[in-house]
Order: structure tokens, then C-alpha cells, then sequence
């Protein structure tokens, strides 16, 4: 062809022929761009469809921007919260009064019994108001949903089902109108069938009944009990309607201020209220991700820059034959997008892979779990980035191959590249070990943190306990003493069986339930100072719980059986109660204190250590223990408890004494979530793990890479001076001074590489410090360790090829040259 001729498509058709040739008969140098760009490509797009399943994707709902979450806010200083359940007389006051709201509706989620054919099981169940579903926009897929006259305590009880319940739970069969769950001791009638998407905004819903709110219960804002819900008005922001409720909560505090006085309310997209705390997370993940593709990319241009050396001679002949600068680029542009397309397909194939291992690590309770796959909008930001990649790894190669130095390249065999071309080559190295060190540091931060999570006493000791929850049926237990009863026969046939160290039960179980809290008066204290918090835990336990969990006792005594309903109330407290209620070295055993709302005084008999209720890095709070049989049967706790049984053995024997325990006593009794605290602990730093174990794999990963971009580097000087060094040893140079020549020239550049990276890291880690505990955004020994290990390893990468140098003999490069 003529130099300067257009391009065309045959002629490119041409050129991509010739690539694919050339490429077969180099597996060596094709094998390792295609697996570079397939691994980059491959952990890229799984990342991102697990971000775009569960951040990107709009909940499945109609207008989803309209929903939001309205919690209520403890202001108070000692204790900031903003995301609280809602009193009932609160949540009725907001209906009334708002004016951004088309729809607005209360839920209750916890466990009930649900009876059939073997043994009685727990599922979870939403107890929701009457504009539920009015305020999700969703509608039954069979049947009906709850109609205003269902949401009554009057009413008869029906139910409506999840998707997935009705296609596990009930082996989707045809006929489920009008059948019935059996729940408790009753029988409810199943009136609807909801769409699969309701599945997505909460997996863990199998059955929903109407809530039936009493108008008694619009009296009491003492108690926090439901979750709330909104829908709104077109037109009005959340922060328009933040306003609007702030201007009603502001309104009512002068009437109630017993109740609302350092109270406020959070607006919060429903969105946000199921994903926000996932966030973080997969966003450091992304970014992670993202940066190792731009570290494969680099060391693809490197590689692919060697080869175009390597192809000197070659390209000086095609250009001395005629062909034009733009036929040149266009040859490699065609290896290039043939080596992406080979790379891009793997890589897709590797994501469907990777996406499941992924989901396998990640945290159980993953927010949106099912939108997560290999769906059109991965598949094209797969293309997008492959493209991306493909362009850009294709550019310094191109434009260097459309240059070719004629009179050198005729002239000799030995490839031959200007120092232009070198500098540019040791720049990527540089980015490549820059980006590389930031993104260690980012994943050390990680792991530094999961092993300080580690390190934490969550105030109980793990190791051989095993738990499980019991759920009674109220009609059969309606008091506490009666449910106390049952617990107690239950725990006793456990602690005879071998192996079994102590038992007892609790309704609260630190990691795994949240907590209910209730205001009290210590003795001799004012009731409450304004805006100071003293509503803390209280838990119902069974004696044998503290032994069994190995909570150490400080003063006092523990719960015991001489704790029965006839004789005085007593209550066990906590260090940080302690701290919060008493002066240092004050007399705390044998004070007294009161439940605000309740009748008579409870007697403090002893102090135990602080557990870490629901998370390792949160501080423990002020909490009380009393015996479930000395709270009020009216109060609720004492239906579903806690089980907790420390063994010298197998967990597991334990576990199912307890469950033949239940079933001979009463067969009519759920038992359920059979685990051990060890798993406990483990889910509870799920999202840690996660987030520690996908960054440091693929920091790894792009160490590996820039390992390889250093010694790729000094392995081509290596080739390009060996004139030189020949020259040097035949007049004398000694070998030692030749490696340490070329390792000092690689840890000069492994210097450069961790100065930027170390920049880099400063400003980055600063958007991943929601995720840190334990270790600054800046720690020291994470950025210095990091950066000498990456200096360490570029040096020995160098010393290789440096070593091969040394030992080079003058005469043969001499002969040859």
C-alpha cells in the first residue's frame, strides 16, 4: 500500500489478521496480557455488580425517591442516636399535623410461631398499619393486601405472604387463597400473595398481619416501640419535609416535655435507611478494584512497549517498504483490540465466577441480595472499561511503533529504543508502585482494624456456648411466671446432660438482638436533670445466664434461684451503669432503683462486667439485669428467650438436647436459630471481614502487578545496556558494582513510586475512616511497613536480572557487537 492511504475497513480487517498471527505465535506474551486484563476486568465488573445491585439500582417500588424512613432522634449529649423506634402518640401526632405526607404507616418485625406438619418453626413477621402498602406503592400479585377495616384489633386476623414464603414455605402451591397459617394457637386465613419485588426490600419477611393499634396506645409516648414509614407528596424534597417535621416535633415538646425534651426526628430515604450503612464499604471496594485495573493497564502498556522494542527491526522494514505511519498504528491498534476482546470476554466469564465468591464472603444480612448479578448495565460497563483499558494500553505502543529509528533498527538485530521512550517506561513504573502502595495502605488500614475488632473483650467469653431461641405462645404462658417456669424445667434437663458446664437464658442476646431500654431512678438521685439520658438496657435473664456466658462478677452476687416473684426485686448492674449513676468508690451493692413508670423500688445485689451488646466497636452501654419472673406480665419480654448453654464438649449435642427437651415438655413450642457465639461474634464483624478480605486481595494483586512492572522494567534496561556493561567489564568494572548499579537505579524508581503513593494514600484513606476502628486514617507503622516492604520487593525484582547483568562476558557482547 502507499504510504498515507485512508483507512479502511479492509484494510483493517487486514491488520487484525495479522495481529491475531502474530499474536499466535507469541502464547507467551499474549498469555500474559490476556490474563492481566481478564483478572482486572473480571474483579472490576463483579465489584461493580454487586454495587450496582445494591447501591445503583432503584428499590423496586414506584417512585422509590418518595419513600423515606422517620425515626426519632435522642438528642441527648451522652448519647447521640438517630435512628430510634417511634412512640406510638408521637406517630399519631405526625399524622395528624404533617403536611408533606400523602401516606404515612407504622410496622412491627419479630418472630412468631408457626405450626403444621413437624415440628413448630419460627418465621418473622411484619405487623403493619392500615397505608402500608399504600406507602410502598405495592400490590398483591394473588389475592388482596389489608384493607382498612383488617387494621382492628376487632377484625378478624388475616394474613398476606411473601413471594418467597409462598414458594418455600408453602411449595408454591395454587390453591393458597383461603388456606390457612397456623400461628400461635390460631388459624388465619390467607387473603393475598405479594409480588416477588417485596422480597428485595426485606428478605427476611415471610407473613404480614394487620398492626390493630389500640387508641389506648396513642396515650403513650413513654415507650418507643414501632418503625415508621412515609410517602412524599410530589414535589416536596426530604428536606422539605425534614422541615415540616421538625416544625411539629417543636410543637409538641412545650406540651410533653417529660417525653420529648431532648428528643427530636430523622427523615431518611428509604433508600439510604436499607443500604447506608453497606455503603462505605462497597464504594472502598469499588475504588479498590479500580485502581488495580488502572495497575493492569499500566503493566499491559509495559509489556505491550517491550514488545514494540523487540519489533524494531520489523517495523523499519514495513516502513521502509512503504507502509505509512497510520497503517503502523493501526497494526497495533488492532493487537490491541484483539488482546481486549480475548481479555474482556474472560474477564466476563471470570466476573460471573467472581460474583458468587463475592456474595458467598459477604455479610448475611447484604442489603438487596437478589438485584446482584451479571445483568445489562455490568455488561456494558464491563465493554466500557475494557475499552477504556484497551485504548489506553494501546496508545504509547502505537505511536512508538509508528516511529520506528530506521538507521539503527537496519542496521542491527538488537532492538533499540531513545531515552524518551525509557523515561516514559520507568514513569509507569512509578504510577504503577504509587498506585499500588495506596492501595495497601487502604487494605492495611482494613486489616488493622479487623485485628484490633479481634482484640476486644466483648466482655463474655465465646468458646463453647452454643444458643438457641425458644418462643412461647402467650395464650399458654400469659405470665411471667408461668413462662419463667417453663425455662426453668427446660435448663434443668440441659445442665444434666454430660458435657454441659452451666446454663441459663436471656431475652437479650449480646451480637445478635437489639436491646429495649427503660428509664430509671437511682435512690436519692433526682428523677432526671433536663435533656440527660437514663433510659438504658434492661434485660430479662434466667439464673445460670451470666455463668454460662462467663460474665465476670465485680461486686455483689449474681441472679439466683431465691429470686422468685414472693420476695423482694433485686437487679444486677453493670460496670458502665456504674460509671453513669455513682461516684467513684461509692457503695453500690444494696443501693436501690426504680423503674420510671413502674411501681416500687428494685434493689441493686451486684455488679458485673461490660458486655458489648451489639457491636465490638461500640462502647458498652449502661445495663440492668433482673430475673424474668419479677417483671410485670404485661411487659412482653418473657415470650421469646434466649437459651445459652456453656459445654466442655460438642456445642451441637447440647443443641439438640434443648430442642428434645422442648419438644417432651411442650410440642406445641418454637425452637429456633440454633448457632453458637463464636458465629455470633463472627457475624457480627461480617462486614469488617468482607471489606478487609476483598482489598487486601486485590492490594496483593496489584503488588504483584507493579512486582512485575519493576522487573520487566530493569529486565529491558538490562537488555538495552548490555553493550555498555560488556564495555564496562572489559575495562574492568567489577560485577558487584554493576547489580548494585541496576538494583539502586530500581530502588530509585521503588522511591519515587512509594513517595506519590504515600500522597496518594493520605488523601484517599481519608474517605474510608467510617470503616476504621482502632487505627488512624495516618497511622505510622502501616504507612512506613507498607512502604518498605514495597521498596524491599521492587529491589529484589531488580536483582535478578540485575545478577544475570553482573555476570555478563565482555568478549562474547564485544564479538557480537
Amino acid at each position: 500500500p502507499r504510504r498515507g492511504r485512508p483507512f479502511n475497513m479492509r484494510l483493517f480487517i487486514q491488520d487484525l489478521r495479522y495481529a491475531i498471527r502474530a499474536l499466535v505465535k507469541r502464547p507467551g506474551y499474549t498469555t500474559s496480557v490476556v490474563a492481566t486484563l481478564a483478572l482486572a476486568v473480571g474483579a472490576t465488573t463483579s465489584v461493580f455488580s454487586v454495587v450496582n445491585g445494591v447501591l445503583l439500582r432503584p428499590l423496586p417500588i414506584p417512585d422509590p425517591q418518595q419513600v423515606v424512613r422517620v425515626w426519632e432522634v435522642d438528642q441527648r449529649p451522652d448519647f447521640l442516636d438517630d435512628k430510634n423506634m417511634v412512640a406510638v402518640a408521637n406517630y399519631g401526632d405526625w399524622q395528624d399535623q404533617n403536611r408533606v405526607f400523602d401516606a404515612m404507616a407504622a410496622f412491627q418485625q419479630y418472630p412468631i410461631t408457626l405450626r403444621g406438619d413437624g415440628d413448630p418453626r419460627h418465621i418473622m413477621a411484619a405487623f403493619v398499619s392500615g397505608d402500608f402498602f399504600k406507602v410502598l406503592g405495592v400490590r398483591a400479585a394473588t389475592g388482596r393486601t389489608f384493607l382498612p377495616e383488617d387494621d382492628s384489633r376487632d377484625a378478624q386476623q388475616v394474613v398476606v405472604i411473601s413471594d418467597r414464603f409462598w414458594k418455600r414455605g408453602l411449595s408454591g402451591v395454587s390453591d393458597v387463597l383461603g388456606s390457612t397459617l397456623g400461628i400461635g394457637s390460631n388459624a388465619y386465613p390467607i387473603v393475598g400473595v405479594l409480588p416477588p419485588s417485596f422480597d428485595q426490600l426485606d428478605q427476611g419477611i415471610d407473613v404480614l398481619m394487620p398492626l390493630g393499634l389500640r387508641p389506648s396506645q396513642f396515650d403513650n409516648r413513654r415507650s418507643h416501640t414501632i418503625n415508621v414509614i412515609a410517602r412524599i407528596k410530589t414535589g416536596v424534597s426530604i428536606e422539605e419535609a425534614q422541615q415540616d417535621m421538625d416544625r411539629i416535633v417543636d410543637g409538641l415538646r412545650p406540651l410533653h416535655p417529660q417525653f420529648l425534651e431532648g428528643w427530636g426526628v430523622n427523615v431518611q430515604s428509604l433508600t439510604d435507611a436499607i443500604v447506608g450503612d453497606i455503603r462505605p464499604a462497597l464504594l472502598v471496594l469499588q475504588a479498590g478494584v479500580i485502581v488495580l485495573l488502572i495497575i493492569a493497564t499500566v503493566n499491559v502498556t509495559n509489556i505491550m512497549l517491550a514488545r514494540t522494542v523487540a519489533e524494531q527491526r520489523e517495523l523499519a522494514i514495513r516502513t521502509a517498504l512503504g507502509a505509512g505511519r497510520g497503517r503502523l498504528i493501526g497494526q497495533k491498534l488492532s493487537e490491541a483490540a484483539t488482546l481486549a476482546a480475548v481479555g474482556g470476554i474472560l474477564g466476563v466469564l471470570l466476573a460471573y465466577a467472581l460474583t458468587g465468591v463475592l456474595l458467598a464472603f459477604a455479610p448475611d444480612n447484604l442489603p438487596m441480595v437478589e438485584q446482584v448479578g451479571i445483568s445489562g448495565p455490568v455488561l456494558a460497563f464491563a465493554l466500557a472499561v475494557t475499552a477504556l483499558a484497551a485504548f489506553t494500553f494501546a496508545l504509547a505502543p502505537a505511536l512508538q511503533a509508528s516511529t520506528p529509528k530506521l538507521s539503527i533498527a537496519l542496521k542491527t538485530r538488537n532492538a533499540s529504543v531513545d531515552r524518551r521512550h525509557h523515561r516514559f517506561r520507568a514513569v509507569l513504573v512509578v504510577a504503577q508502585l504509587a498506585f499500588s502502595l495506596t492501595l495497601l495502605i487502604s487494605a492495611g488500614l482494613l486489616v488493622k482494624t479487623f485485628f484490633h475488632l479481634m482484640q476486644v473483650d466483648p466482655g463474655f467469653r465465646a468458646t463453647g456456648i452454643a444458643t438457641a431461641k425458644i418462643t412461647l405462645p402467650f395464650r399458654s404462658y400469659p405470665t411471667s411466671v408461668d413462662q419463667a417456669a417453663f425455662y426453668e424445667r427446660i435448663l434443668e434437663q440441659v445442665r444434666m446432660r454430660p458435657g454441659v458446664a452451666s446454663a441459663g437464658a436471656t431475652k437479650f442476646l449480646p451480637m445478635v438482638d437489639e436491646e429495649w431500654t427503660w428509664s430509671v431512678q437511682i435512690e436519692g438521685q433526682p428523677e432526671r436533670l433536663d435533656g440527660e439520658k437514663r433510659d438504658y438496657g434492661r434485660h430479662a435473664v434466667m439464673p445460670g445466664y451470666f455463668e454460662a456466658m462467663n460474665i465476670a462478677l465485680r461486686q455483689g452476687r449474681l441472679i439466683n434461684d431465691f429470686d422468685r416473684v414472693d420476695n423482694p426485686p433485686v437487679a444486677v448492674v453493670n460496670e458502665a451503669f456504674v460509671s453513669r449513676f455513682f461516684s467513684a468508690g461509692g457503695d453500690v451493692v444494696g443501693s436501690r432503683m426504680m423503674i420510671i413508670g413502674e411501681e416500687g423500688w428494685i434493689e441493686i445485689v451486684g455488679v458485673v462486667g461490660n458486655v458489648h451488646h451489639y457491636t465490638l466497636d461500640t462502647n458498652p452501654q449502661p445495663a440492668y439485669y433482673a430475673p424474668l419472673v419479677q417483671f410485670p406480665d404485661d411487659f412482653g419480654f418473657g415470650i421469646a428467650m434466649n437459651v445459652v448453654i456453656r459445654t466442655d464438649g460438642n456445642p451441637g449435642a447440647a443443641l439438640n438436647a434443648t430442642h428434645n427437651a422442648v419438644r417432651e415438655l411442650d410440642p406445641s413450642v418454637a425452637i429456633s436459630e440454633k448457632s453458637t457465639m463464636v458465629d455470633h461474634v463472627a457475624t457480627s464483624v461480617a462486614r469488617s471481614r468482607f471489606a478487609m478480605t476483598l482489598l487486601s486481595t486485590f492490594a496483593l494483586i496489584a503488588g504483584v502487578l507493579a512486582t512485575i512492572g519493576v522487573y520487566g522494567v530493569v529486565s529491558y534496561t538490562v537488555g538495552q545496556r548490555t553493550q555498555e556493561i560488556g564495555v564496562r567489564l572489559a575495562l574492568g568494572a567489577r560485577g558487584p558494582s554493576i547489580l548494585g548499579d541496576i538494583v539502586g537505579g530500581a530502588v530509585k524508581l521503588a522511591f519515587a513510586g512509594v513517595t506519590i503513593g504515600i500522597a496518594g494514600a493520605i488523601f484517599v484513606t481519608r474517605f474510608q475512616e467510617s470503616l476504621l476502628f482502632g487505627v488512624s486514617t495516618v497511622d505510622p507503622m502501616t504507612y512506613g511497613g507498607l512502604a518498605a516492604t514495597l521498596v524491599v520487593v521492587a529491589g529484589a525484582a531488580a536483582f535478578f536480572p540485575a545478577f544475570r547483568a553482573s555476570r555478563t562476558d565482555p568478549m562474547r557482547v564485544l564479538r557480537e557487537e
